[in-house]
């Protein structure tokens, strides 16, 4: 097989896992079950082996530091299948959702090492297609708020029970819309926001459209009473406004302000006022003295405590994958929900598990600073849409769920092949400069 259509069968497998993953979830309620995960975790399969089969063929292959530190992750979290507290096929299926994605991540990147990858064209490729998505995801949203438990009833029929029982204590209306938890769907629209925002209005027609794009976004994210997703919406508007201080008092700037906060009035006046309650609610949660008292905090002085108990070697060690898990359905007195990325690396693989992976996002912050050089806005985006996994990983589980934890390695391997490729530029003209003083 020719390099060339490898490389369209790799980039149309990665396409496929984009469009139907954040849609796992309502396709397994609505059609086929569990059909649509086997499917999903097929496609996914096929590709680590087309990739590994591809990867062999090549007649060198290289594997720089950071990419060993990656496959000894890899195998370290494959180990910890094995020596868990759980039985191996629980431990598994944390691998599978944890792990597999790193290796693909791993896989790509070695075999677009020595194959063309258009950074530029494959970012605006799979940023419409997230974009797309949004804009699915948001008018679903809506339609729930005008619909009810209606339209959760159609779209999620026998899993509806479980999101109610997952969102007890929750009055009024919480958005779930197709991503069946209001955390994923805040955080989901919080990465739709920045891409919106840093998308250049060619006309007046598409400035009243992405005027409208967000102040719907910030309306569902309102309305998933989700305090996490509040705190990076705010930071993202903070950055947009820092990166275009230049142009932010342009009358088309101070309009758009007016404009949101106009539409932002609206929609309160709209609401219920239990709605409204709810949000001011939500928003006082965020201050100190509530903090404190979070029973996240609970889960967590609860988890690293369990974790503890078993042995001192434990600490460095871990207690094996499949410990912790925010779904319900699973949760048992060696299963617990924590609901912070960092804390369930620490819990599950040890002090040395939680190394490895903050290595790799300190050096994905580093490859966005050097991709800043060849593409400064995807490098603005991306360094925003990182933050926003970095400050979510103190809440939730982002780097161990789908879609995020694929979006998220995803991210990673585009970031070392693009920046890899600006080196080779950068090399090839250092040495160019060379030869020219030498003649």
């Amino acid at each position: 097989m020719s390099t060339l259509k490898s490389n369209k069968i790799i980039l149309a497998l990665l396409t496929i896992l984009a469009i139907m993953i954040p849609f796992i979830s309502v396709l397994s309620s609505m059609i086929l079950g569990s059909t649509v995960s086997i499917v999903r975790d097929g496609l996914i399969t096929f590709l680590i082996l087309f990739l590994l089969a591809s990867v062999l063929k090549q007649k060198s292959v290289k594997l720089s530091i950071s990419n060993l530190l990656l496959l000894s992750f890899i195998i370290y979290g494959l180990f910890h299948v094995f020596i868990s507290i759980l039985d191996p096929i629980t431990s598994f299926l944390k691998f599978r959702l944890v792990f597999f994605y790193p290796l693909i991540s791993l896989l790509v990147i070695i075999y677009f090492k020595n194959n063309k990858y258009n950074s530029n064209n494959n970012f605006q490729f799979f940023k419409r297609i997230f974009v797309i998505q949004g804009y699915i995801i948001l008018f679903f949203s809506v339609l729930e708020l005008l619909l009810g438990d209606r339209l959760l009833i159609i779209l999620y029929q026998n899993d509806f029970v479980n999101i109610h029982r997952d969102l007890l204590g929750q009055t009024g209306i919480r958005l779930v819309s197709l991503l069946y938890n209001p955390i994923n769907l805040g955080f989901f629209l919080n990465i739709f926001l920045a891409f919106i925002l840093f998308n250049k209005s060619k006309n007046y027609i598409f400035f009243l459209v992405k005027l409208v794009t967000i102040f719907y976004t910030l309306a569902v994210i309102l309305l998933t009473f989700s305090r996490m997703s509040y705190i990076v919406a705010a930071i993202t508007v903070l950055i947009y406004v820092f990166y275009s201080r230049r142009y932010f008092f342009t009358i088309r700037s101070i309009t758009v302000g007016v404009a949101i906060l106009f539409f932002l009035s609206v929609v309160f006046q709209m609401l219920p006022e239990n709605n409204i309650e709810n949000i001011k609610t939500r928003f006082g949660h965020i201050e100190g003295n509530y903090v404190k008292e979070n029973v996240r905090l609970d889960n967590w002085n609860q988890y690293i405590t369990t974790v503890l108990s078993e042995g001192g070697l434990f600490y460095f060690w871990g207690s094996g994958l499949g410990t912790s898990n925010s779904d319900s359905k699973y949760q048992s007195d060696k299963v617990m929900r924590v609901e912070n990325s960092y804390i369930s690396f620490f819990g599950e693989l040890g002090l040395l598990g939680l190394i490895f992976f903050i290595y790799f996002l300190v050096r994905t912050i580093k490859n966005i600073i050097i991709r800043s050089k060849d593409n400064l806005v995807e490098a603005r985006i991306l360094f925003l849409i990182m933050l926003m996994f970095i400050i979510c990983g103190f809440a939730n589980d982002i780097f161990h769920n789908n879609p995020f934890s694929f979006y998220f390695w995803c991210l990673y391997f585009h970031l070392e092949i693009a920046c890899n490729s600006s080196n080779k530029k950068l090399e090839t003209g250092v040495n160019h400069e060379k030869n020219s003083v030498l003649e």
